[in-house]
């Protein structure tokens, strides 16, 4: 390859050279004297000659302004610098690699993979990610020599030393506190919602993924209230009265008068979601992405083309059950440290193991085991799948530095005091794009359903951002501006229950139609043996802890099931 020229690429790839950008014809472009701006087609909701005009306006920080999905690049001509962009939610993805001194890229992690030659040595970084939360965290990918745009953050390659820097055009802020009387609130907050229904609905046909929980509910009534109803419903069943929500939806359903479609989820959906993940690229084990894939197929199969979701209501709300945990943590700080500490020890031991996540005694243990860990590490083992030292046990090579490092390194240099707040705001920098947004990409690959979240805007978070906290979570309630609205429009029994979350029997699965495949996992020579990548000897335990009932290992064999077949299917 000449460092001069370009190269032939597969479909959707782009590259950068000595000699200039080169974009495949899936983009769009805008340029002046100094810079060229490139946005994929795939992303309509932003011209090129908008974000060229906002950079050179406010610089990076002009692209905060815009709302909805986008991914873009912004040639400097003077510098031979690129710069690479996505929105603040990553409701689309950017990744890049250097070739031979080039930089290529694409929003296609899958095209990247494609082209003939490129490294898939897997990253270090990249696998304790995924094993610690279940998805890679943003630069890094599951590949050593891949990378992706940070959600909100701009990526600078400079050609003739062949370097990145990283910066955020946006970060949250929680300093301007708005102090609205409570009642205004609750209205402001409602007139804002209707606003963005009302851009996102006005002139398509729509159905509406309606779980049962306060989002969805609380858009579908607002929707009808305004005249622009969903054309139907669809809800996830499971055949298992913990997971199904389909009597609260089929009431909210009724209510409106909306048609309403119970969509039955099946172990044997597992398939699916292996394809979904051969053609992302990257292993993903958020469970909900299976219910999510499969109601998506449902939706395009009954003949819509968009559909309404409650994306965004817990973490822009307050909805997390572990943000009251962390404010009942700060509430007892006043205690000795080591005396919390020791309660939670002294109480651990007594309690039975849990046989399934969404139990009370599971949310028990959960808490408890909080008080024993420092900050940080308490915030995360509400969501985290191998802590720390299980990782260490599992991987036969650590990164010296995890996520846990980072964030804690973040929320040193955010400053925020609130309790709440403090860990809100990590779930807008990280989980909510690397988890929640990027399930509705992948969930999305096969389908090209349109998912319309009007909860996640960049002006509503703005201006979420600026209420008191206690106006979403307090010690004993959570969302209480979302229910607040909802309270003459949804039946109480669905406002004022315990929150489930939209998940799966995994545990239960696992124990039967799954059974085989953790016995293939444990017996079989796995392709990270070969790797020298775990120690084969932690995951044989897991599995048999897990099937002869001595612990719940639900999410932890569900993401080394999956990871044991993307090795198999690469």
């Amino acid at each position: 390859m000449s460092d001069n020229q370009s190269f032939p690429m597969p479909p959707r790839v782009c590259q950068l050279t000595k000699d200039g950008l080169h974009l495949s014809d899936d983009w769009r472009t805008a340029a002046d004297d100094e810079y060229i701006v490139g946005i994929p087609k795939s992303c309509p909701e932003l011209s090129p000659s908008q974000a060229l005009q906002a950079f050179r306006q406010d610089g990076f920080p002009g692209w905060g302004k815009f709302d909805g999905a986008f991914a873009l690049v912004c040639y400097q001509r003077s510098t031979g610098q690129l710069h690479l962009a996505i929105d603040r939610f990553a409701f689309a993805e950017l990744f890049y690699t250097a070739v031979d001194g080039k930089l290529v890229f694409s929003s296609s992690l899958s095209a990247l993979l494609a082209i003939p030659g490129i490294s898939r040595d897997l990253s270090p970084q990249g696998l304790t990610d995924y094993l610690g939360l279940g998805y890679v965290t943003a630069p890094s990918t599951i590949y050593r020599n891949i990378w992706r745009a940070v959600a909100g953050g701009v990526c600078t390659f400079t050609a003739s030393s062949c370097t990145f820097e990283y910066k955020r055009y946006w970060m949250p802020d929680y300093t301007a506190h708005d102090h609205l009387a409570w009642q205004e609130a609750i209205a402001q907050a409602k007139d804002k919602i209707n606003a963005r229904l009302t851009a996102a609905l006005t002139g398509r046909k729509t159905a509406v993924l309606l779980s049962g929980g306060i989002d969805s509910s609380l858009l579908t009534a607002l929707a009808c209230e305004q005249g622009l109803p969903p054309e139907a419903a669809f809800t996830a069943i499971y055949g298992d009265e913990r997971y199904d929500e389909g009597t609260l939806a089929a009431q909210v359903a009724d209510r409106y008068h909306i048609p309403h479609q119970e969509c039955h989820v099946t172990p044997a959906s597992l398939d699916s979601v292996l394809s979904l993940l051969h053609d992302y690229g990257e292993p993903f084990a958020d469970s909900s992405l299976l219910p999510l894939s499969a109601l998506l197929r449902t939706v395009a199969t009954a003949g819509f083309s968009s559909v309404l979701c409650g994306d965004g209501g817990d973490e822009l709300f307050g909805g997390y059950r572990r943000y009251q945990a962390m404010l009942w943590r700060h509430v007892m700080s006043g205690l000795p440290a080591a005396l919390a500490k020791f309660a939670g020890k002294c109480l651990l031991p007594f309690l039975p193991a849990p046989q399934d996540n969404r139990s009370r005694l599971a949310n028990l243990t959960r808490s408890l085991r909080s008080l024993t860990l420092p900050p940080i590490e308490a915030y995360i083992s509400f969501q985290e799948l191998f802590s720390r030292e299980m990782r260490r046990q599992l991987l036969a090579d650590s990164p010296e530095t995890d996520y846990l490092d980072i964030w804690q390194s973040e929320g040193q240099i955010m400053n925020i005091k609130d309790a709440v707040e403090r860990y809100n705001n990590l779930d807008l920098l990280h989980y909510l794009p690397e988890d929640g947004c990027r399930k509705g990409l992948v969930a999305n690959l096969q389908t090209g359903i349109t998912c319309l979240a009007p909860l996640l805007s960049s002006s509503l978070l703005e201006w979420v951002m600026s209420l008191p906290r206690h106006y979403k979570t307090t010690l004993t309630d959570t969302k209480r501006l979302l229910k607040a609205i909802g309270t003459d429009l949804l039946p109480a029994q669905l406002l004022h229950r315990r929150k489930t979350g939209f998940g799966i029997p995994v545990a239960t699965w696992l124990r039967g139609p799954w059974r085989e495949q953790l016995r293939w996992l444990s017996e079989s020579p796995q392709e990270w043996v070969r790797q020298g990548l775990f120690n084969h000897q932690v995951v044989k335990r897991l599995v048999s802890e897990h099937l002869e009932g001595r612990a719940n290992h639900d999410a932890r064999l569900w993401a080394l099931l999956l990871f044991a077949r993307f090795l198999e299917g690469r």
